[in-house]
């Protein structure tokens, strides 16, 4: 594949197939070159476990948003909690490896996240100063999901963990 050929940076959306990626890559459409990185409809395939084809827009892009993952609109029975889990962990992995890996590394990073990571409250804010929960399965993939992302080898790059 070939990168657009433009004055204006490039931006690569993962997992933008979805209804925040489509909203995203429509608003920032104006102002950046979108490339949008999916399993099913995208120019760049990937399984969003392994690297490939698609790790050559990461190089030279401006930033990488990475909004990968299984719906959590389901039952949360065994099967379903592992795919949950296993999509974020490890599509924030092979991303950081694509990052660690390029030449001209993006500048930001913007991994999503989850606001569950923090205790249920109808009458207080919650802010990156705000106690975590330290219970339940949406927490722990919060934990385990931020954990991967800030253990990536990405230097150069700024990572953000989008709540």
């Amino acid at each position: 594949m070939i990168k657009p050929m433009t004055d204006r940076p490039q931006l690569v959306i993962l997992g933008g197939t979805g209804f925040l990626g489509r909203v995203l890559q429509d608003r920032l459409a104006t102002k950046y070159d979108v490339t949008v990185i999916g399993r099913k409809t995208s120019p760049y395939h990937w399984d969003a476990r392994t690297q490939g084809a698609w790790t050559e827009v990461i190089d030279g892009a401006f930033a990488v948003i990475n909004l990968t993952g299984r719906t959590v609109d389901c039952r949360y029975n065994e099967t379903n909690r592992r795919q949950i889990l296993q999509s974020r962990v490890e599509s924030t992995r092979a991303v950081g490896e694509a990052i660690a890996a390029a030449t001209n590394p993006p500048r930001v990073w913007l991994n999503a996240s989850s606001a569950t990571t923090y205790p249920d409250s109808l009458d207080q804010d919650r802010t990156e100063d705000s106690e975590l929960d330290p219970d339940g399965f949406s927490e722990d993939v919060c934990r385990q999901w931020e954990a991967e992302l800030m253990a990536a080898d990405t230097p150069n790059t700024r990572r953000v963990a989008m709540r």
